[in-house]
């Protein structure tokens, strides 16, 4: 899932920023979701802070009118989603050069004021949205968690898998919970939900192919479809 945040000051652009996103994410049935629109910085980084992994695409206002500018977001950002989109929409058209020297990696510098303002956010839209489903991410190269042990957590073990040596995920039939997940030559129990899982794996690399069983779909040699349904 591609997150999508607005960070813009002025209710008007917010507005229309939050429009092209929501008709995009409509018309596309895409595997997007809105999760910030705010006019303050803050709201992103708590929201950033909230979720381990994430996968975003930011519009972001250069002039946010408080004590972080959108450089300065920008750099926060890139702290918690190295690999993310990053968009600034302003009204200074000639800030684009001074921005360089943050090695932000900005995907678009858009200037509110320009008529091509809508169909910009939507280009941007649309190539974040491509790039994100054609290429897997890195934030989800590797899967970590707290091992459950003799009936409870262990307080210092926890352990890091490959996503790619990960086989497939199952709800324990041993403990309420628990779940087992299974590398060619191991498994591994640790509290969580299949729910959960989903929300923090690569939903390109992994399917949710029954109520309790996630696997991984490079991992998977053939498929019978059987009679038995």
């Amino acid at each position: 899932m591609l997150s999508v945040f607005i960070c813009e000051d002025d209710p008007m652009f917010r507005k229309k920023i939050e429009s092209c996103v929501n008709s995009y994410i409509f018309d596309k049935d895409a595997a997007m979701k809105n999760i910030c629109t705010t006019s303050n910085p803050h709201d992103v980084l708590d929201c950033l802070q909230s979720n381990e992994k994430i996968a975003g695409l930011y519009f972001l206002d250069l002039d946010l009118g408080c004590e972080i500018d959108g450089a300065k977001l920008a750099l926060e950002i890139r702290k918690h989603d190295p690999r993310g989109f990053i968009v600034f929409v302003t009204s200074d058209g000639e800030s684009q050069l001074s921005l360089l020297k943050y090695r932000i990696e900005m995907m678009d510098y858009i200037v509110k004021s320009h008529t091509d303002f809508e169909e910009r956010i939507h280009g941007c839209l649309e190539s974040a949205y491509q790039r994100f489903m054609s290429t897997p991410t890195l934030l989800h190269d590797k899967f970590s968690v707290k091992l459950y042990q003799n009936g409870g957590s262990s307080k210092n073990t926890h352990a890091t898998v490959a996503s790619a040596d990960i086989v497939y995920f199952e709800t324990s039939t041993d403990f309420k919970h628990v779940l087992r997940l299974y590398t060619t030559d191991s498994y591994m129990e640790f509290r969580d939900s299949i729910s959960g899982v989903m929300k923090k794996v690569d939903n390109k690399m992994f399917f949710k192919c029954g109520r309790n069983v996630i696997i991984n779909l490079f991992r998977v040699a053939e498929v019978d479809i059987g009679m038995n349904y």
